[in-house]
């Protein structure tokens, strides 16, 4: 696959016109004649060529996965994102998930910390209203430190406005709970629940848990 990118990239000299256009100002371009899978491989070679964050619009939701799985082989996965939303209000409402809103808080997160990637996004992407990147970075990003100091009712207050819910026992994603000097935490975008343990004030510990038996894993980096 690498071979055909690198024969692609050598024959097809409308990339540096477009390269060109884009560095001059054009705002519309027109590329025509790909099909399949060469626009994946167009996509890719542009990518690669800018070496800057790129963002892929497709008609619909169903598109933009094709797209995203074929981007997935030719580019370094860490680099590829999916944006999923879908055309119908009624139809987004019917497959919302934790998983698809983990993989949009990704993105957004990934946007924040300014790291070059390629997003593939439906035009109904670009319709959804989105907080400025200043508030998204101070209200929605927590980070946790071993030996700092937080103040343990405007955490809690923090994750209920984001929309976490309280729970004695932390379940599923999206979950939160507080024993004693313990915080469970259920983040959107990770595959296991946090467990923070707290010294008085202070981060004593971080580290991973099982949902299922409630036993701490291993420590997060």
């Amino acid at each position: 696959m690498l071979g055909l990118n690198k024969f692609f990239e050598k024959r097809l000299e409308e990339m540096d016109t477009v390269l060109d256009g884009y560095e001059s100002g054009m705002k519309q371009q027109l590329v025509s004649g790909l099909t399949a899978s060469a626009k994946s491989l167009w996509v890719a070679s542009l990518y690669r060529k800018r070496q800057k964050t790129t963002v892929i619009v497709t008609h619909n939701l169903y598109q933009a996965q094709k797209l995203y799985n074929d981007l997935e082989e030719m580019i370094d996965s860490s680099e590829v994102y999916l944006y999923p939303t879908n055309d119908l209000i009624a139809s987004e409402i019917a497959v919302a998930s934790p998983e698809l809103l983990a993989q949009r808080i990704d993105v957004l997160n990934h946007l924040v910390e300014n790291q070059k990637c390629l997003i593939v996004i439906p035009v109904a992407g670009l319709k959804r209203l989105l907080p400025p990147r200043y508030l998204w970075k101070a209200s929605l990003i927590i980070h946790f430190e071993i030996g700092k100091r937080i103040n343990l009712e405007t955490l809690l207050q923090k994750l209920t406005a984001v929309g976490y819910e309280r729970e004695s026992m932390v379940t599923g994603p999206g979950q939160f709970s507080l024993r004693g000097g313990i915080i469970d935490i259920y983040p959107l975008t990770e595959q296991n629940p946090i467990r923070i343990e707290l010294f008085d004030d202070e981060i004593d510990s971080v580290r991973y848990f099982d949902s299922d038996t409630q036993r701490s894993l291993e420590k997060k980096n």
